[in-house]
């Protein structure tokens, strides 16, 4: 089964969100899910998230790839 069909199964689709000073529900459409998919994939391939032994970088690179 995948992800979405099971969130889609548990009616898990949107999000309510309810404080004091705020109440809204989001309904993810299509152009926020390429979005979000191209956030991942962005932040999946940066140097600042992967593992970076001593020897083969510096910090200053992988701040500068985010």
């Amino acid at each position: 089964m995948k992800w979405f069909d099971w969130l889609k199964k548990w009616k898990m689709s949107n999000l309510k969100i309810k404080t004091p000073f705020l109440e809204m529900e989001w309904n993810p459409k299509n152009a926020d899910k390429d979005a979000a998919w191209d956030l991942y994939i962005e932040l999946l391939t940066r140097i600042a998230t992967q593992p970076l032994k001593a020897e083969n970088g510096d910090e200053e690179d992988a701040l500068a790839s985010v």
